[in-house]
């Protein structure tokens, strides 16, 4: 994701910091807080005061959605030597099998049979493709897309042991097609709304005679700034299986 204008607090100069043009020229890989605000992944703020430590994060990804999601910086797990129990056993989730630069080799059922926790399902009935991809990291699961949740907990349970599972974000957004409980809609639905609030708001420093004239007249309402920008759209969140519209968190509820 690359960034075309800079997020700082004062004066944007041509959407740069000023007299950093040079030392950061426009575009460049957007850092995590040019996107989102960090310091939401660690839940609402009534859940964060009642941790016994301060900046504890939440202890699981799948608890009460007010409690937010435990993280790792990009770097966590190519520090030499870090974590190697971790390292060690990872797997890639996907929708598409390998590309053609890619050539998978194909697992022999003894072995694949060795690294699953318990019978897997076969891919014709919803279960995940082994392939293992040469110079890769860890073996690569192809999940069928639009699937249900608790189809997707079924497909990837013989994979209960592995401690890392990779997934992009499109690859994620292409597996989930539905939750089966409305509850379960609901949550993920305000925990996206409370991480994506995409509210900011620069002033530049080259301000043209229109917008001068907008803020001579006193401070404008909130959203109607037109020297702001207010970032992407709030991701699309799978609404109950059954369901038409997707599912939208209450107001106020983030």
């Amino acid at each position: 994701l690359w960034c075309y204008c800079d997020k700082f607090w004062h004066r944007l100069d041509k959407c740069a910091i000023p007299s950093a043009t040079e030392s950061q020229p426009l575009p460049f890989v957007c850092p995590l807080d040019h996107v989102i605000d960090p310091s939401l992944l660690h839940g609402t703020i009534p859940s964060r005061m009642r941790r016994p430590q301060r900046g504890r994060q939440a202890s699981r990804a799948d608890g009460p959605w007010e409690d937010g999601l435990p993280f790792r910086g990009r770097h966590w797990l190519r520090q030499l030597g870090a974590h190697p129990r971790i390292g060690y056993s990872t797997a890639t989730l996907s929708t598409a099998p390998p590309g053609e630069a890619s050539v998978p080799m194909e697992v022999p059922p003894p072995m694949l049979s060795s690294t699953l926790s318990s019978a897997a399902l076969p891919p014709e009935r919803g279960g995940a493709r082994h392939a293992f991809v040469p110079g890769s990291e860890g073996p690569r699961l192809v999940l069928p897309a639009r699937r249900r949740a608790g189809e997707l907990r079924a497909a990837l349970k013989p994979y209960d042991h592995v401690r890392l599972l990779r997934v992009s974000l499109s690859d994620a957004s292409a597996m989930i097609g539905c939750y089966e409980g409305a509850q379960e809609a609901h949550d993920t639905a305000q925990l996206t709304s409370h991480i994506f609030p995409h509210s900011w708001c620069y002033r530049p420093f080259e301000m043209t005679p229109e917008w001068s004239a907008v803020a001579a007249k006193g401070a404008p309402k909130r959203g109607t700034e037109p020297w702001c920008v207010w970032g992407f759209a709030k991701p699309a969140v799978p609404g109950v299986c059954g369901a038409v519209q997707p599912v939208k968190p209450a107001d106020g509820g983030g």
